[in-house]
C-alpha cells in the first residue's frame, strides 16, 4: 500500500441512508476514522490529502440471519472484498476520485447498499512544483550562507587591517616622536656637558643609543603591521635594499639573487613576515660588523610550498660552539623558534658563514 497523509478530526457521528423502494434495510456509518482520529463526514464525499492516511469507515451492523458483507473500492481495488464485520480499512491512497461500494447480504440475498465517494487529494510533496521549488530554495540558501561568510569574513579582515593601521600610526606618532625627543635631548645636554663630567656625558650616549635603537625597532614593527607591505615581493625588495646600505658602507660587496617567480603571490603572517625580516636583518648586520668580509651572498628560493634563503660571507667565520655575547646568536634562534623557521648556521674559522633558513608559506 502507498502511505498517504490527512489531518482528521475526532468525532463520531451516524449517518443513515433511507431505504429504497424495495424495502431495503438501512445501513448506518457509526463511524470513520482517519490517522486513529475520528472524522466527521459532512456531504456523501470523504475528502482526504494524499501521503499518510489511515482511513478506518465502521457501519452498525445489520440485524438480520446469516448476515454477510462485501466491499469494494472503485477505482482502487479489482475485486470485491468478503467480511462478516461491516468494517473497511484502506492504507496509502493514491491522488484521484474512488467510490466505496458496501452491501449486506443475507441468505444470499442484497438486503441494503451503500455508496461513500473518496476524493483524495495531492499532498504538497506531490504538487509538481514542490521539488523545484525545494531545490531552488536550498540553492538560495547555500548561496546566502556562502554570501554570509564572505561578507563576515571581509568584515572580519576590516576590522583587522584598521587595527593594524592604528596600531602602526599610535607607534609611530606618539612613541616613535617621543623617543627621537628623548634622543636629542641626550644629545644636546651631552655636547652642553663635554669636558665637565665623563661619567654623566657615558650614562647621556647610553641613553641616546638605546633611544635610537628602540625607535629602529619600533619602524621594523610599523613596517611589518602596514597592511601595504603583506606580499613577500615587498620583504624581499626591503631585505635587498637594506642589505646593500648596510654592506656597501663597509665595502662588502653584495650578490643577491631571487629565484621565486611568484614572490608577489606568497603570503606571510604578520609574525612570520616580521620575525623573517628581523632574523635577516640581525644576519646583515653581523656580516657587516664582525665577519670582515669581501664579499656577501643572499639567495631566495621557492620548493612546492617551502621557501628557501641562504645567506653566506666569506668572512674570517667563528666557533659556532662558542657563545658570543654580541653576535646575536641567541636572538636569532629565538625569533626562528617563535615562528617555527628552520634556521641552520654553519661556520669555520678563516672559511667564513653560511646561514640557511626554512620556511612554510600561509
Amino acid at each position: 500500500m502507498v502511505r498517504l497523509s490527512l489531518t482528521a478530526i475526532f468525532l463520531t457521528f451516524f449517518f443513515f441512508v433511507g431505504s429504497d423502494s424495495k424495502g431495503q434495510e438501512k445501513f448506518v456509518i457509526s463511524r470513520i476514522t482517519n490517522n486513529y482520529l475520528d472524522y466527521k463526514l459532512t456531504s456523501d464525499t470523504l475528502s482526504v490529502i494524499s501521503s499518510n492516511n489511515d482511513i478506518l469507515i465502521e457501519f452498525r451492523p445489520i440485524i438480520a440471519d446469516s448476515i454477510s458483507y462485501q466491499y469494494q473500492l472503485q477505482g482502487y481495488e479489482l475485486d470485491w472484498i468478503q467480511s462478516s464485520f461491516p468494517t473497511a480499512r484502506y492504507m496509502g491512497l493514491r491522488e484521484g476520485k474512488y467510490d466505496f461500494v458496501i452491501k449486506a447480504f443475507s441468505k444470499n440475498k442484497e438486503i441494503a447498499n451503500f455508496n461513500l465517494k473518496f476524493d483524495v487529494k495531492p499532498s504538497i510533496a506531490e504538487v509538481w512544483w514542490f521539488y523545484p521549488v525545494v531545490g531552488l530554495s536550498g540553492f538560495l540558501l547555500v548561496i546566502g550562507g556562502v554570501y554570509l561568510f564572505f561578507l563576515y569574513n571581509f568584515r572580519q579582515k576590516m576590522k583587522v587591517q584598521q587595527l593594524r593601521n592604528k596600531i602602526a600610526s599610535d607607534l609611530h606618532d606618539e612613541i616613535g616622536s617621543t623617543l627621537s625627543s628623548i634622543a636629542i635631548s641626550s644629545n644636546v645636554v651631552n655636547k652642553k656637558m663635554l669636558g665637565q663630567s665623563p661619567e654623566i656625558q657615558q650614562i647621556l650616549q647610553q641613553i641616546k643609543s638605546d633611544s635610537e635603537q628602540t625607535i629602529h625597532s619600533i619602524q621594523d614593527t610599523v613596517w611589518a603591521l602596514n597592511p601595504d607591505n603583506d606580499s613577500f615581493e615587498v620583504l624581499v625588495e626591503k631585505i635587498r635594499s637594506f642589505a646593500f646600505q648596510i654592506l656597501s658602507a663597509k665595502e662588502i660587496k653584495l650578490v643577491f639573487e631571487n629565484q621565486i617567480k611568484e614572490a608577489k603571490s606568497i603570503k606571510l603572517g604578520i609574525e612570520n613576515r616580521k620575525n623573517l625580516f628581523l632574523i635577516l636583518k640581525e644576519i646583515i648586520n653581523n656580516i657587516a660588523k664582525h665577519s670582515e668580509a669581501s664579499e656577501a651572498k643572499i639567495n631566495f628560493n621557492k620548493k612546492n610550498d617551502t621557501i628557501f634563503v641562504e645567506i653566506s660571507e666569506n668572512g674570517k667565520g667563528f666557533d659556532t660552539n662558542q657563545i658570543f655575547e654580541g653576535n646575536g646568536l641567541k636572538n636569532l634562534q629565538k625569533r626562528a623558534n617563535e615562528s617555527f623557521f628552520d634556521l641552520k648556521i654553519e661556520s669555520k674559522i678563516g672559511k667564513g658563514t653560511i646561514i640557511n633558513l626554512e620556511t612554510l608559506t600561509v
